[in-house]
């Protein structure tokens, strides 16, 4: 696992280059649709396939309707969280029979479920007050999952469907 700031022009990242397919991959496969993963997301209505217009919401930290989430905005939008599953994996994927690769691909999966709920189980949370000295449990965490199907290295991995 891997986690860095999210810039402010993030989104269209996300939303021009891998929602949209736009990389050559090995076998010119599209990229499969974000889905919404966590608590704070199901709080919030957004369910299944990411909208573009809502993840663009979410990280300028508004529902759908444009109501404020929290009292002030923050100077980080988000986090870019990446969950790859070790190589042994991908090539278990690639190389098993039918039946192999759908299970480890369902694997894969609940894996990055259950990593989005131990995040929201500990580090679900925000400091206020002097120096950040109160701790505030947040209510879950709003979290846009987007499966690559290669590696930044450029290799391929696990299939791009959730």
């Amino acid at each position: 696992m891997s986690i860095r700031k999210l810039g402010c022009g993030g989104v269209e990242y996300y939303l021009s280059q891998v929602t949209a397919g736009v990389e050559d991959y090995y076998l010119a496969d599209s990229e499969a649709p974000g889905l919404w993963l966590g608590h704070g997301a199901d709080a919030l209505g957004w369910a299944g396939e990411i909208d573009a217009d809502d993840l663009r919401a979410a990280l300028a930290g508004l529902d759908r309707n444009g109501a404020r989430l929290a009292r002030q905005r923050s100077k980080v939008p988000g986090f870019d969280v990446t969950l790859s599953a070790p190589k042994s994996v991908s090539l278990l994927w690639a190389l098993g029979d039918r039946q192999v690769s759908t299970e480890v691909s369902a694997a894969h999966d609940e894996a990055v479920r259950q990593a989005i709920s131990h995040l929201e189980r500990h580090l679900c949370f925000t400091r206020r007050g002097k120096d950040g000295r109160t701790t505030i449990a947040g209510d879950g965490l709003v979290a846009a999952g987007f499966r690559h199907c290669t590696s930044g290295a450029g290799h391929r991995q696990l299939p791009p469907t959730c």
